[in-house]
C-alpha cells in the first residue's frame, strides 16, 4: 500500500525565523507534497528545524535567524532558505547543507531550486531518480511537479547570490579564531586537557568529546570516550564556574535565546574549546532525557528571559508560557 510525503507545516511556523514567516508559496507545495506517493519525487520529509546542536554550522544557534530549514532527507542533510545578508527576502535562494559538512546552493530561488528538482537536475542525491525507482516500478512525480510550479508559480528565478560553501568556510575561520583568542574558552580547554590528557602529538583532527548540562543548580559534565562517564570530584568542581561564566556571556550577548542548558564540548590541538551549546532542545543524553527540576529553569529564566521565538513548547509547558516568554 502506498502512502504519501510526511509533513508537518506547524513545525515550520515554529522554527521559522521572526522575521521571515513561512512564505505563502512554500504552504503551497508543502499541502501539494503531502498528497504525492512517497518516492516518487525522491526521500525526504518536510519538517521544520534550526541550525543548532549537532549541526555542522559551527555555533549554529548564532545562525538561527539566517536559516529556514524546510526539507530534510534521510542521509541527514537539510535544505531550506538561506537569509543572506542583502537578500531579497521576497526570494531568498535554497541551500542544502548535508550530514557531512557539505555546502551547495541547489536554487537562487523557491522556484529555481523547484524547476531543477522537476528536471532532475540537483546536487541532492536523495531527490534524484534513481535506477532502483525503475526497477521498483516506483511512480516518477517530477511531471507533476513541473505541471505544478507552471500552475502556481511565476517565471521568476531569483537573483544571484553569494557562494554558500565560501560563506560558511569564512564563518567557520572566523569562529575557530575568536575559540583560539578567547581566554575562557583556553582555560577551559586547559582543564579538559587535565581530565584527558594528550597521548603523544595528536594528529589536527583528534579531539576529546564532553557532554554537559547546565540549568539552575543543576550541573553534570561528561567525558565520552568508550562511552559516558559522568565526571565528579575536582574536576567537575573546576569546571563549573567556567562553563556558568560561558554561558551567561553568551546570554548578555544574544539576551532573546536566554541561557543554554546543554553543551558538547571539544578540544584538540588548539589552544581554545569548542561548545556547541543547544539553547531549544530538552536536555538528554543518549536519547535519555535528564531529570531536572522545574525550579532551576525557573531560575534561568527569572535571570535571562527568552523572545518567544527561542520558548520551546515543552519549556513553555513545564513552566507556564507566561513564566517562559520575555
Amino acid at each position: 500500500m502506498s502512502h504519501s510525503y510526511q509533513v508537518d507545516l506547524p513545525s515550520l511556523r515554529e522554527h521559522f525565523p521572526p522575521r521571515f514567516p513561512v512564505p505563502a508559496q512554500l504552504q503551497k507545495l508543502v499541502r501539494w507534497l503531502s498528497k504525492q506517493e512517497w518516492g516518487s519525487l525522491g526521500y525526504f520529509n518536510i519538517e521544520g528545524t534550526r541550525p543548532s546542536f549537532g549541526c555542522e554550522i559551527c555555533s549554529g544557534s548564532d545562525c538561527a535567524e539566517r536559516f529556514a530549514f524546510f526539507l530534510h532527507t534521510p542521509s541527514g542533510g537539510l535544505a531550506g532558505y538561506w537569509l543572506h545578508d542583502g537578500c531579497n527576502r521576497a526570494s531568498p535562494p535554497i541551500v542544502y547543507l548535508s550530514s557531512e559538512g557539505e555546502a551547495v546552493t541547489v536554487g537562487r530561488s523557491l522556484a529555481d531550486f523547484l524547476r531543477r528538482w522537476a528536471q532532475d537536475d540537483i546536487e541532492i542525491e536523495d531527490l534524484q531518480r534513481s535506477p532502483d525507482d525503475d526497477d521498483d516500478r516506483r511512480p516518477d512525480g517530477r511531471p507533476l511537479l513541473a505541471r505544478w510550479i507552471a500552475a502556481n508559480l511565476g517565471r521568476s528565478t531569483g537573483g544571484p547570490a553569494p557562494k554558500f560553501a565560501a560563506w560558511l568556510k569564512t564563518h567557520r575561520k572566523q569562529q575557530n579564531a575568536w575559540i583560539e583568542r578567547d581566554l575562557l574558552r583556553r582555560r577551559i580547554a586547559q582543564e579538559l586537557r587535565r581530565i584527558a590528557p594528550a597521548a603523544g602529538k595528536a594528529e589536527e583532527w583528534e579531539s576529546e568529546m564532553f557532554e554537559v548540562v547546565l540549568v539552575g543548580s543543576h550541573f553534570q559534565v561528561w567525558h565520552r570516550r568508550q562511552g559516558l562517564k559522568l565526571l565528579s570530584g575536582q574536576a567537575a568542581a573546576r569546571l563549573e564556574p567556567l562553563l556558568r561564566e560561558a554561558r551567561e556571556r553568551r546570554a548578555q550577548i544574544h539576551p532573546a535565546r536566554g541561557l543554554w542548558f546543554q553543551a558538547t564540548m571539544s578540544v584538540g590541538s588548539g589552544r581554545g574549546a569548542s561548545l556547541q551549546c543547544d539553547f531549544y532542545g530538552e536536555p538528554t543524553i543518549d536519547d535519555r532525557r535528564v531529570s531536572i527540576p522545574k525550579r532551576d529553569y525557573v531560575a534561568d529564566l527569572d535571570a535571562y528571559p527568552r523572545s518567544p521565538y527561542w520558548t520551546p513548547p515543552w519549556l513553555a509547558k513545564k513552566v507556564g508560557r507566561r513564566r517562559a516568554v520575555a
